[in-house]
């Protein structure tokens, strides 16, 4: 499934096929005010919440829409910058789909790579 983005949202946005079960991987960038830049996290739960913020609301090619995104700030690492945890996408066709949430700080940039389908 390879996934568009909300522009009302994105400065930059780029789409990347995932070599799993047809599902793509999505990237998003955002941004505010050109001097506001990236918002800081030291914790997970922090982070957790910027991925969860920046994935709700994302509509797919086939019109579904991340209905909820629940992000584990206990599976949270940071690695030089990167947080990464998993995730579930609940969409508005009934789909629900875990996988990896990640946040480039440095960049804000925020992407969620689906690994399997929990509920179709």
């Amino acid at each position: 499934m390879m996934l568009l983005l909300r522009p009302a949202f994105i400065l930059a946005a780029a789409i990347a096929m995932a070599a799993l079960s047809g599902c793509g991987a999505l990237t998003k960038t955002f941004g505010g005010e050109p001097s506001s830049g990236p918002p800081s996290c030291a914790t997970g739960a922090c982070a957790a919440s910027e991925i969860t913020r920046s994935l709700t609301g994302t509509v797919a090619k086939d019109d579904s829409v991340f209905d909820k995104v629940s992000c584990k700030a206990a599976t949270a690492k940071d690695t030089s910058g990167v947080w990464t945890m998993t995730c579930t996408v609940d969409y508005s066709d009934g789909s629900v789909w875990r996988g990896f949430g990640n946040w480039v700080t440095s960049s804000n940039q925020v992407t969620f790579e689906p690994e399997a389908q929990v509920e179709s």
